[in-house]
């Protein structure tokens, strides 16, 4: 069921892009949050900590 290294890595390599592109738009979308409205400060740290942390948690153990 596993994939050989290889295999997994270019597979990795391919998402990469669109990851990067994700995490810009989610960036830039929080930082848009805090300049409309300074009380959402915290809710925007928040979030940009916890998303990509639950992601982590949730996909490390599948990795092989």
């Amino acid at each position: 069921m596993a994939d050989s290294p290889d295999i997994s890595a270019s597979r990795a390599a391919s998402y990469r892009p669109a990851a990067l592109i994700s995490a810009a738009v989610f960036g830039l979308f929080c930082g848009a949050l805090v300049l409309y409205d300074p009380r959402y400060s915290q809710l925007a740290i928040y979030a940009l900590y916890a998303i990509p942390a639950h992601l982590l948690i949730s996909f490390l153990p599948h990795e092989p």
